[in-house]
């Protein structure tokens, strides 16, 4: 049962962070000027400051539940705490991954007639990159190189697809720096 509600909670918070973040940003890039590129690269340092510090430091969550034990008498109620607490532990980062569909999307879209092609493709190399991402880290990187690594990995990745979209050299040697 334990497992059934692992994966219950973190497919629920993943996705429910990437359809909230998805119709948030679709709807503030429609009424905004800004730079599509420049958004999505801030989102992707942010996902990779919350991976430095939050997500390489996962041992926090093991203290913040083992709290949650210690203070309540109420078993239902320690539960739900610690189900509040990886909920948004998973849902903070795909928040901020989600917004790229539809940003890149926006991007790729020559025209309304063709768009529904246009998304398609856009969602397939998504889900595509999405599924050997997955693959790689839980066959290769996991077993292979353990959590940190992987999670390097990952702030490695996004602060690379920041540093392609970043609009100013400024902004570029910022992120280089972060990388480095």
């Amino acid at each position: 049962p334990n497992s059934n509600y692992a994966i219950t909670i973190a497919l629920s918070a993943f996705l429910s962070g990437l359809g909230v973040s998805s119709l948030l940003f679709s709807y503030y890039f429609s009424s905004t000027k800004r730079n599509i590129k420049t958004i999505v690269c801030v989102t992707q340092i942010a996902v990779a400051i919350y991976a430095f510090f939050i997500l390489k430091n996962y041992s926090l969550i093991p203290t913040l539940l083992d709290s949650f034990s210690q203070t309540t008498n109420l078993s239902v109620l320690s539960e739900v705490g610690k189900f509040i607490v990886v909920w948004f532990y998973l849902f903070l980062p795909a928040f901020f991954m989600g917004c790229a569909f539809p940003l890149v999307n926006g991007l790729y879209l020559e025209s309304k007639k063709e768009g529904a092609r246009d998304t398609a493709i856009v969602y397939f190399f998504d889900l595509v990159g999405s599924v050997l991402g997955a693959m790689s880290a839980g066959f290769l990187l996991l077993p292979y190189f353990g959590f940190a690594c992987t999670a390097m990995v990952a702030i490695t990745v996004n602060l690379l697809v920041a540093l392609s979209l970043a609009p100013k050299r400024i902004a570029k040697l910022s992120i280089l720096a972060l990388l480095i």
